[in-house]
């Protein structure tokens, strides 16, 4: 284990100077893929929490890596899961669903299927967020939502994967998107707070491309990606929008969207979607492709092994009021302030 201590007190009083009445704070940590450095990780959250006290761990996906068999990888996810929870007092994590977060399934014929992660089976290794208060999610769907009364924040956390088995022809097909039923939640019900509130989106696979080269690409999350996208710009522009078979006026709504939080890239980048902001961080994993020089995130470097720059996640103060959303990081890379 490394000497982190003048990173944990440079994250706290950072996060602390941001912090105030009516914040919302909380750790942003992604693609750690059963990392040989997620207890250095664990404890540097621990350290930070001690001194601001975070609401919840949020983890933008990629837990494990997808090609051990269901009993191991239920073990396993569980092991993370908890360990992540239990990193701050709060003793809480809001996991968000990553294409890697699925079992390696040979029982179909012809096929060796890698990640799945059907959404009952999905449901069952996250059931431990349904219990806490703030959670609210129907039956077995692998998405949900969290509120944040004392700050008016409501956090939607977004499947970015869609699974089907076709019996007949035992063929199991998975790719990036968002599937009807979620959508349709997300318009109806997810984005409905009061006025006055605001709302901040994650999922793990971006609505649309960040690539610098082809902005307007229909994205790695292509199915619905775009459309959700464009709903949300349409809410921060108080416009109307046909969307989803449905017309949506949003001329008189109160309400503020913060951004797009997203994993996957394992770069850091905070690209935005006309009126969207869409923030991601980098792997917490230090490891040699993080220095790949590709032109979709900003990969920091270096990451040595020991020093401060072996961690990376973000220290997130969202201040409603204010209408800022403020990433400190702890390890590799820079902090960032988005204004929305």
């Amino acid at each position: 284990m490394g000497n982190f201590d003048a990173e944990r007190r440079r994250t706290a009083e950072d996060t602390l100077r941001a912090a105030g009445p009516g914040t919302l704070r909380f750790a942003f940590v992604t693609d750690t893929h059963l990392s040989d450095t997620g207890d250095d990780t664990r404890e540097n959250i621990r350290a930070v929490d001690e001194l601001v006290g975070y609401r919840f761990v949020l983890h933008g996906g990629d837990f494990l890596n997808g090609y051990n068999p269901p009993k191991l990888t239920e073990r396993l996810y569980s092991e993370e899961a908890s360990a992540y929870a239990a990193a701050i007092r709060a003793n809480k994590l809001f996991p968000v669903q990553g294409n890697h977060d699925g079992y390696r399934d040979e029982t179909y014929l012809r096929q060796d299927v890698p990640n799945a992660k059907p959404d009952p089976w999905y449901h069952g290794i996250t059931r431990f967020v349904d219990g806490y208060p703030e959670t609210t999610r129907l039956g077995d769907d692998p998405f949900y939502y969290a509120d944040f009364s004392e700050c008016q924040v409501r956090l939607i956390v977004l499947a970015s994967m869609e699974y089907t088995f076709c019996p007949e022809t035992k063929d199991y097909r998975h790719w990036s998107g968002f599937s009807e039923r979620q959508c349709l939640w997300f318009c109806n019900e997810a984005i409905a707070v009061p006025d006055g509130w605001t709302i901040l989106v994650t999922s793990h696979i971006p609505p649309i491309s960040v690539y610098l080269n082809d902005p307007e690409h229909e994205g790695m999350a292509a199915r619905n990606g775009r459309a959700l996208a464009d709903l949300l710009c349409a809410m921060k522009r108080r416009g109307r929008i046909d969307v989803f078979g449905k017309r949506f006026d949003f001329s008189s709504c109160g309400v503020s969207v913060a951004a797009w939080l997203y994993g996957h890239i394992h770069g850091d980048c905070d690209r935005g979607y006309k009126e969207l902001p869409m923030v991601t961080t980098a792997s917490q994993t230090a490891y040699i492709p993080q220095l790949w020089g590709m032109e979709n995130g900003g990969f920091p470097s270096p990451r040595i092994l020991g020093e401060a720059s072996q961690d990376c996640w973000d220290s997130v103060v969202l201040n409603p009021a204010a209408r800022t959303l403020s990433l400190f990081r702890f390890g590799a890379g820079e902090d960032r302030r988005i204004r929305f």
